[in-house]
């Protein structure tokens, strides 16, 4: 019998997370609680960025699923391990130079995962799961002709408790992870770093969504994500980098990508600064249209 070993998941890795730790090793959270205020917390990276269970396959009644409940996770955290080895390259010394290209596919790797990982995402996965199994049994229920009946009824049994469309889901996570195609893509762009210091006025957030993609419709021109609170990096196509105002623009997506991100109407935003309005943020106005209301187990806040 396989049984569950890991049951706190986390969707943002803690090497990522501890970037962010002040001088006594926690992070400075900030959450939208249900009475309207804003509650500023100091957390651990292990209390933060986590969903009990989220990567974990169920047994589905087909029976076909044979790994492991922690199957997800142990791959996820493979990619975090070669990941947090790349970032430790690139913060040693703030420079890609050193990087092999295995280094920049398991880098492209672990940025894709980030994309896909987030409970948002799998939840929205899920449910667009659901609605397609709705769609075929509805189809296979009207089509009215005799043989239709029995195969309505084991399309029924089979996602009785949807466990298979869960499991196909979390599955299908990693696949997009590994896709040679994006990855390969991703690894032949450009990659920038960007480093602010102490005087410049503003400072990388982090939210359940740190990376950030700029482009046209579906196609994607630019891929950001903060590596610290003063590190950002960037991967822009090759022919893009040699545009005279490539710096202009890369200024410009410095400021902008906060902003990304609280757009997306996060739960919480991770910040190593107090936030406070400064000339290019309204933090009041962030939190009180932007910021999600944080409910906790039970409907409680």
């Amino acid at each position: 019998m396989n049984l569950q070993i890991k049951n706190k998941h986390h969707y943002i890795p803690k090497f990522h997370l501890q970037n962010w730790r002040n001088k006594s090793g926690q992070l400075l959270v900030y959450k939208k609680i249900g009475n309207g205020c804003i509650q500023s917390k100091l957390k651990h990276p292990s209390q933060v960025c986590f969903e009990n269970g989220l990567y974990s396959l169920e047994r589905d009644f087909l029976g076909a699923q044979t790994l492991a409940p922690d199957y997800v996770e142990n791959e996820l955290s493979k990619i975090d391990n070669d990941a947090a080895k790349v970032m430790k390259k690139i913060l040693s010394n703030s420079r890609l130079s050193s990087l092999t290209d295995e280094d920049k596919k398991s880098w492209a790797i672990y940025v894709f995962s980030l994309m896909n990982r987030n409970p948002d995402r799998i939840k929205a996965n899920d449910e667009l799961t659901g609605h397609i199994v709705k769609e075929i049994l509805d189809e296979i229920k009207a089509n009215g002709k005799e043989d239709a009946h029995e195969t309505y009824e084991q399309c029924c049994n089979i996602l009785k408790d949807l466990n298979y469309g869960k499991n196909q889901v979390r599955l299908m996570l990693l696949s997009s992870c590994k896709d040679s195609e994006i990855v390969r893509t991703l690894s032949s762009f450009s990659w920038q770093l960007i480093k602010i210091d102490d005087n410049f006025p503003y400072r990388f957030i982090l939210t359940e969504n740190p990376v950030v993609t700029f482009g046209k419709d579906e196609n994607i021109a630019t891929v950001v994500i903060a590596l610290s609170p003063n590190l950002l990096w960037i991967a822009v196509p090759e022919s893009f980098v040699s545009s005279a105002e490539f710096i202009d623009i890369a200024e410009y997506i410095i400021l902008l990508y906060n902003s990304a991100q609280i757009i997306k109407k996060p739960q919480f935003i991770i910040s190593s600064v107090v936030l406070k309005n400064d000339g290019f943020h309204r933090y009041d106005k962030i939190f009180s249209e932007f910021v999600k209301v944080t409910v906790g187990p039970n409907g409680k806040t």
